[in-house]
C-alpha cells in the first residue's frame, strides 16, 4: 500500500471505498469455533470477513498513525484522477491492483459468525495495533 500511496499521493476517492478485512487471531478463532461447534457450517460459499467493512481512508489513517506508511499528503481525489496519478507514476502495481485496495470491496459475512456463534471482535482497525501486524507489513 505505501508504493500507492506514493504513486498516488491522494486520499483516493475521498476514501470513502468500503473493504472487507478480517484479523487473522478473528478469523482463527472462527474457524475453530466451526471445527468444533455444535451446529455444522451450511454448505454454502461463506465471507469470512470481519461483518463491518472498513472504509479506506479510516485504514490508511491508521497505518499512518502507527508507522506502517505515510499518510497521502494530497487533496481528495475522484477516482478518474486517482488512475491518471497512477499511469504518470509507474510502479509494480498495476490499475487492477490499485482497484482492490481503494474501491469497493466488501462483502456480508455477519451470517458465518451467527451460525458459528463466535463474536467478531472488535474490527480490523483495532487490530491492527498489534506489534506482530505492524512488523508483518513492514515500514512503508
Amino acid at each position: 500500500m505505501g508504493e500507492l500511496v506514493r504513486g498516488v499521493p491522494a486520499l483516493w476517492g475521498g476514501g470513502s471505498a468500503q473493504l472487507s478485512m478480517v484479523d487473522r487471531d478473528d478469523l482463527a478463532r472462527l474457524i475453530g469455533a466451526l471445527a468444533t461447534g455444535e451446529h455444522a457450517a451450511p454448505s454454502d460459499v461463506h465471507h469470512a470477513s470481519h461483518p463491518e467493512p472498513v472504509h479506506v481512508g479510516d485504514l490508511l489513517a491508521a497505518l499512518a498513525r502507527y508507522g506502517v506508511l505515510v499518510a497521502p499528503t494530497g487533496p481528495d481525489r475522484p477516482w478518474g484522477e486517482c488512475l491518471h496519478l497512477l499511469a504518470a507514476n509507474p510502479g509494480r502495481l498495476s490499475e487492477r491492483q490499485f482497484g482492490l485496495v481503494a474501491r469497493d470491496r466488501w462483502y456480508r459475512s455477519e451470517d458465518i459468525w451467527r451460525v458459528a456463534d463466535c463474536p467478531a471482535g472488535p474490527g480490523p482497525l483495532a487490530r491492527i495495533a498489534a506489534p506482530w501486524y505492524r512488523g508483518a507489513l513492514g515500514p512503508s
